[in-house]
Parts: C-alpha cells; sequence; structure tokens
C-alpha cells in the first residue's frame, strides 16, 4: 500500500497531516461494505493517483464523521453500505467542495438513476 493510504475500516485514524493535504496532494475517499472491493479500488487509484492521500472506509457513518474534519476531492461511493445512505453522503461531500468528482459503485441496477 501507498505511503498516503490509510486504512481506516471501522475506526478512526489520527488526522492527516494538514500540511501534506494543501500541498496540492488529491483527497481520495473509498465507501464500499466489500473488504476486497475496497482493497481492488485502492489499488486502482494507487496506481493512477500515485501521491493521492487515501481513506477507506466499510460504513458511510464512519465516513461521514470523517469528511467533517477532512475535505476531499474524489469519492468512491457504494450505493449499498451500512450506517448511512450514499447518496446523503454524496451531498455532504458536495457541500463540503462543491468541485468533489463522485463516482458511484453499485452491482445493483435500481440506483443507477438516483446515483
Amino acid at each position: 500500500m501507498g505511503m498516503g493510504t490509510r486504512h481506516l475500516w471501522d475506526s478512526f485514524a489520527a488526522p492527516i497531516d494538514k500540511e501534506a493535504e494543501g500541498e496540492g496532494g488529491v483527497n481520495v475517499i473509498l465507501v464500499d461494505h466489500e473488504k476486497q472491493s475496497l482493497e481492488n479500488l485502492e489499488y486502482i487509484v494507487q496506481k493512477v493517483l500515485p501521491g493521492a492521500l487515501l481513506a477507506s472506509f466499510h460504513h458511510a457513518a464512519h465516513a461521514l464523521e470523517y469528511i467533517k474534519t477532512h475535505r476531499m476531492d474524489i469519492a468512491f461511493l457504494d450505493v449499498h453500505v451500512p450506517g448511512a445512505d450514499s447518496i446523503a453522503l454524496a451531498k455532504t461531500l458536495q457541500q463540503k467542495n462543491p468541485r468533489v468528482n463522485l463516482l458511484f459503485c453499485s452491482d445493483c441496477a435500481d440506483y443507477a438513476m438516483t446515483a
């Protein structure tokens, strides 16, 4: 895993260094209830954005708590996660950063139009 990777599966880590966060680094959040999916996304993001600061969560509620104090540039959100609604999480991310790039991941076609 890359140096900027933080595995925050079900708990919170120390806040990201504000100096690193402000130096042009891309802040990426991944939210998915499946561990393997998160690991796959982490791998891809690290290959495409090797300097990205990466936070991963299984629960949307934990991600919501994290984004209260961290500005995200890119978010990969599984529509089906425990703890909160991913659409609400996306709205919160947009309120904090209107230019956030949101990418929804789902194996359920029913959510495609809502997302």
